[in-house]
């Protein structure tokens, strides 16, 4: 790219928004000083922990979550496919100690892992990870969803007998 280039880019990049445009740059020094994969250093795992939803940066790939407990569970659903196939998708919503809900969703066959949980269970889930972000229209409220993967551990820290004993 040259200096003219360049120029014209940043001056698209004032006009964005703060946050896209250091994405944009950060993307362009990438570019500019690329090198082969052969002599780049591997890219580290991007990965958090927490116990609440407040404690992980959102901007991670992957991350594990403790002690959420599951406020409901959404039947499973399926259908066909453009191509023919079936299509099968589960969800559950999850509460951190703080009250905060997210939706976590399995397709396909990595819906067995909701298979023995029940509403109340208390869980820990490794590699989740974040695939979309909204503000409903009306309540304005934003919704997080999540999904799980075959790298997605969940083990039941305490089931609802447990919780009421």
């Amino acid at each position: 790219m040259n200096e003219e280039e360049k120029k014209q880019v940043l001056e698209i990049l004032m006009q964005l928004k703060d946050e896209t445009a250091r994405t944009i740059t950060a993307v362009l020094d990438i570019l500019e000083g690329f090198k082969p994969a052969t002599e780049r250093p591997p890219a580290p795992q991007k990965k958090a922990e927490g116990t609440s939803f407040a404690d992980i940066d959102l901007e991670y790939e992957q991350f594990d979550i403790k002690q959420i407990t599951i406020a409901k569970i959404f039947p499973e659903k399926s259908g066909p496919t453009k191509d023919g196939n079936q299509w099968q998708k589960q969800s559950i919503i999850i509460t951190d100690h703080t009250g905060t809900e997210r939706e976590l969703i399995a397709w396909g066959s990595d819906i067995d892992k909701f298979r023995n949980l029940r509403v109340g269970d208390l869980l820990n889930i490794e590699c989740i990870k974040k695939v979309s972000e909204y503000t409903h229209s009306r309540t304005g409220k934003v919704s997080i969803q999540y999904t799980i993967s075959g790298n997605t551990d969940i083990s039941i820290v305490k089931d609802k007998e447990q919780h009421q004993l």
